[in-house]
């Protein structure tokens, strides 16, 4: 969730969230930006869905459905910055 910070994290929680950073983003830089899950997105753009929506798996897309469990994605401002997550998803 946005609201935790890294420094109260477990460090067995810090090092999946410092594993998964690197992972997606070498995918984003691999697969021309797209930060989703790749076959997700595949099947979303045969589906005709357009590139903004199967993109990301929250970023951007507030009020839409998420991707694992259909709830809608929030976005919350914190500190200037867009957060988005799924509430069902990322409890609090």
């Amino acid at each position: 969730r946005p609201q935790v910070r890294p420094r109260d994290l477990t460090p067995s929680q810090l090092e999946t969230l410092a594993s998964n950073i690197i992972d997606i983003t070498w995918q984003a830089y691999k697969h021309n930006g797209i930060t989703n899950d790749l076959s997700a997105a595949q099947t979303l753009k045969t589906q005709g869905y357009r590139r903004a929506h199967y993109r990301h798996w929250v970023f951007a897309r507030e009020h839409r459905p998420c991707w694992r469990c259909d709830a809608a994605i929030a976005k919350q401002m914190i500190a200037g910055r867009r957060l988005y997550f799924c509430p069902r998803c990322q409890p609090a």
